[in-house]
């Protein structure tokens, strides 16, 4: 099961495709928003150790050859001032000098000379000490290049507005990744629908009890939307978290690459601690949680069997179960909370510690050896470890996100490879319209789940006539309309339209001379007018008229705000079942088919329609094939014969008063349809539905 869903998760992404499109540019556009978000540490850095060194620093003259080398403008700038004062002030020095002084005083003496001293001269500092980072060269060559770096109060003022700036980039940039993110999510969520939609236009029809179609709905709304959010976040996490978290550890050990590895080792062991306790914690609690429920679920008995223990006088020992119950109960649901509290204690303590442990040997290096890390320094290199909980915060949601996509695409997919039970045969020929007979020849059908709904039914209905088909099971009338229009297949038997069997018929020519008009169909979303044409906009309003005309539905159109162009469904018009099923009826005689099979509505329709439906049926009935699905007393006694199946074969045939007369299975069906007191019910279920 795990290697299926990890197949549709590889399904889902595209598999080797996956770096292609939009999914490359979010990895371009977070690497370059991480890159930026380094630039900001930088800069904070450079701004940090500004305040701090207020742009002084001494340089010896043996590192006056690196120095010119690393900046070399700015040191022909600056050669002439330099060597004037180092001359006064060794000339100064040397007439101090006493004739008595030991060498050792002469030899600090020199070196206090030839010190180079650099005072107000902006980010000199911090470029000097990163000359041994891969930041050297960018930032040598910004303050070579930038007299506005070399003074403290334009530095300090550029590096604001750098601040600034980069941070402003920085959220274009993320925003831009989320954008993308949400674009890739939205690409696979449309595929999947495309997809589903297809899928269901050719699964939808082989559905007798709309379980199916019920269940692409969820498919579509939810697991769907699922899968769009999931693919969203991991689009988004996995292109800046990851790309964020390597450039931040690198920017660290960039910094101070010992120390840098010192404190990442007990950082990543408490975020890796901390995981797992949560992951432990998480566990736990739903085992305690199920425990706690079925406790409940215990003690709710008591209130369901109140008159054995009154009935049996068991009042005592039902209220010492009832305590003991309440005290598991409430002994399960402490722990649940105190183990809470000790998982947030034990992480808070793990961060306090591992805090602790950073921070000291941070402080500890920035006091022995300011040299090699200056306070600035320092300060930097907390701020990245701060900001690379950010990331990892993240990511640990990715598992979670994973297995949210991974199970909803498992469930579409299983859905998508369904094989559709209907196909046209190869070398299928054209079928004529219904004129001699509609024939059952010994059909069998079997649901998928099992259940045998016909079993060996033998019918002919002739040419022009007009017949209802009844059974106890809904189901077994269902699969005979199904049948005929070949939305399921018989699993044996023929079923053969003036001697040609169907299965050997093109599609499109069965279907288009036979109509299925279901009482529980709905509109479309649009005009009255595109519902009843259904995309066939060959068809004048004058012939959609007629067909409205003839389906009794006219009139309740020309009610309707605007007619014709009255927009139906979401913001919208709604109709009636009755309204609705007259208007199925008229989109099925737009195109005059020669055998109309009319499943009426369940609901209870009021009297106007009721009389408006017979007087539609006495009109479609003239020299036109119909089968009816009944549910109107009128419509049984109206039609030519009656057909009563029973487990699924033919039990009786005849006119209204014939079975009632002969057949006790159809008398069970009319009084279970049509008695006024059949569905009387306790006064009890009265009340708890008032």
């Amino acid at each position: 099961m795990a290697t299926v869903e990890k197949a549709s998760l590889r399904r889902l992404l595209g598999g080797r495709h996956f770096l292609k499109g939009a999914r490359r540019s979010s990895l371009i556009w977070a690497t370059i928003s991480s890159v930026v978000f380094c630039l900001i540490l930088l800069n904070l850095f450079l701004l940090l150790d500004l305040l701090h060194t207020n742009g002084s620093i001494q340089i010896s003259p043996k590192q006056a050859d690196e120095f010119d080398r690393l900046l070399p403008k700015f040191s022909a700038i600056l050669t002439p001032d330099i060597s004037e004062d180092v001359a006064e002030t060794i000339g100064l020095q040397k007439l101090e000098l006493d004739e008595s002084s030991d060498e050792e005083t002469l030899s600090n003496s020199r070196q206090a000379q030839l010190r180079l001293d650099f005072d107000g001269r902006g980010i000199l500092p911090s470029v000097w000490w990163l000359r041994n980072t891969l930041w050297r060269y960018p930032v040598a060559a910004a303050y070579d290049h930038t007299p506005w770096l070399r003074s403290n109060m334009t530095a300090l003022v550029l590096l604001i507005l750098s601040l600034v700036t980069l941070g402003l980039l920085f959220n274009l940039l993320v925003s831009r990744v989320r954008g993308v993110a949400a674009e890739m999510g939205m690409e696979v969520a449309q595929k999947l629908r495309r997809d589903l939609h297809r899928q269901v236009l050719r699964l939808g029809p082989a559905d007798l009890c709309e379980v199916e179609q019920l269940h692409a709905v969820r498919l579509f709304t939810e697991d769907t939307e699922v899968v769009r959010t999931s693919i969203e976040a991991l689009a988004y996490r996995y292109a800046r978290d990851i790309i964020l978290l390597i450039l931040l550890v690198i920017f660290a050990l960039s910094i101070n690459w010992l120390l840098a590895l010192e404190c990442l080792i007990p950082l990543g062991a408490c975020w890796y601690l901390i995981r797992q306790e949560i992951l432990r914690f998480r566990e736990s609690r739903k085992l305690l949680n199920a425990s706690a429920e079925s406790t409940l679920n215990l003690l709710s008995e008591s209130f369901r069997n109140t008159r054995l223990v009154r009935a049996y006088s068991m009042e005592t020992t039902e209220q010492e179960t009832f305590a003991k119950n309440l005290d598991r109960l409430k002994s399960r649901l402490l722990t649940v909370n105190r183990r809470e509290r000790w998982s947030r204690w034990l992480c808070r303590a793990l961060i306090v510690f591992c805090t602790s442990i950073v921070l000291l040997l941070v402080c500890m290096r920035v006091l022995i050896d300011s040299e090699s890390l200056p306070l600035a320094a320092g300060l930097s290199l907390l701020i990245t470890f701060i900001a690379i909980h950010w990331p990892l915060k993240h990511l640990a949601d990715i598992p979670s996100e994973k297995q949210a996509a991974t199970h909803a695409a498992a469930r579409i997919y299983r859905y998508l490879d369904q094989i559709p039970p209907v196909s046209q045969a190869v070398g299928a020929k054209f079928l004529s319209p219904l004129s001699k007979a509609l024939t059952f020849e010994s059909v069998q059908y079997q649901t998928e789940a099992g259940q045998q709904l016909l079993d060996g039914l033998d019918l002919t209905v002739n040419a022009g006539e007009a017949i209802a088909i009844v059974s106890l099971n809904p189901l077994e009338c269902v699969a005979v309309a199904y049948l005929i229009p070949r939305f399921i297949e018989p699993t044996d038997g023929r079923i053969l339209i003036d001697g040609e069997d169907t299965a050997w018929a093109t599609l499109e020519s069965l279907r288009a001379e036979i109509a299925y008009v279901g009482g529980n169909d709905l509109f479309f979303t649009g005009s009255v007018l595109e519902n009843i044409r259904s995309g066939e906009n060959s068809f004048s309003h004058s012939a959609v008229t007629e067909a409205a005309k003839q389906a009794r539905a006219h009139n309740f159109i020309l009610r309707l705000p605007n007619g014709y162009e009255t927009i139906l469904g979401q913001h919208g018009e709604t109709l009636e079942p009755g309204e609705s099923f007259r208007l199925g009826i008229a989109r099925a005689l737009l195109r005059n088919p020669a055998l109309l099979i009319l499943a009426e509505p369940k609901a209870t329709l009021d009297t106007d329609t009721k009389s408006r439906l017979d007087d539609a049926y006495t009109q479609i009935l003239q020299g036109r094939t119909v089968i009816f699905l009944p549910t109107r007393l009128s419509t049984v006694r109206r039609v030519d014969r009656i057909v009563l199946i029973h487990q699924g074969k033919i039990e009786a045939i005849g006119t209204h008063a014939e079975l009632v007369k002969n057949s006790p299975i159809y008398r069970h069906w009319e009084y279970m349809n049509f008695n006024a007191f059949r569905e009387t019910k306790p006064a009890c279920e009265n009340n708890n539905e008032a």
